[in-house]
């Protein structure tokens, strides 16, 4: 099963005091990023994932099957730093601190027990990005780096399901990522399309199964007090 999902890398491209910005994709994501101060970002998100292995096999003329579910749950929230370079170009620093847990269920068929493993993780991370932002279109690339860690699990798995699932001694060390992305969105105000595309590398030799590619689709709302002021024009 996979350990490690990279979340959506925070890139709000916050350019006014009083902004928000609401972003909701899939597989699994919703982000919210505000302005209280006219340099100043905020931004909280949930993100969820899951995956399923099912398989069958027979020996002796029984059949052995199994389904396996992986469910992983991260809530994420920070602070960062934004300046307009030119009217059009913006630089912004986010760091902050995510927690979440990180399930697995098993159940076979010739096994009335219901085997569960559970473990929380938490992460810290940076993340610097450069960013054009225009009336109609919005693009961004960021660097993030993210500081994963492991806590102490609990389970009913045996030692060959610990084996298997490569589960031992995930709580012995940090691991590192370096996590590079490219943030696209089009559309018109208030509402746009937005599509992320990223890369998870970890750092050093310690094995962990986790997805080095990832991307989000989905829908971002930017809700600012200009827009507020045309409405109230209109």
């Amino acid at each position: 099963m996979t350990k490690y999902f990279p979340t959506p890398v925070q890139t709000p491209l916050l350019s006014e005091k009083n902004e928000l910005k609401i972003t909701a994709s899939v597989p699994g994501d919703i982000s919210v990023a505000y302005a209280p101060g006219q340099n100043i970002g905020i931004f909280t998100s949930v993100s969820f994932y899951n995956e399923i292995q099912e398989s069958s096999s027979s020996l002796k003329g029984t059949l052995d099957e199994y389904k396996k579910t992986g469910n992983h749950l991260v809530f994420e929230a920070g602070v960062g730093y934004f300046k307009k370079l030119e009217p059009n170009f913006l630089f912004e620093i986010y760091g902050g601190f995510g927690l979440g847990r990180f399930n697995i269920e098993s159940e076979y068929n010739n096994d009335p027990v219901n085997y569960e493993y559970k473990i929380p993780t938490s992460k810290f991370f940076v993340n610097p990005s450069f960013g054009i932002k225009r009336k109609h279109v919005e693009i961004a690339f960021s660097m993030r780096l993210t500081a994963l860690n492991f806590g102490k699990s609990s389970t009913n798995f045996n030692t060959e399901m610990i084996d298997t699932d490569e589960l031992e001694n995930l709580d012995t060390r940090t691991y590192f990522f370096y996590e590079p992305s490219f943030t696209i969105r089009a559309g018109f105000e208030p509402i746009k399309f937005h599509y992320q595309v990223g890369y998870s590398h970890k750092f050093g030799s310690s094995y962990l199964n986790y997805l080095p590619f990832f991307n989000t689709v989905g829908i971002t709302v930017d809700i600012t007090p200009k827009l507020f002021k045309k409405n109230k024009g209109n």
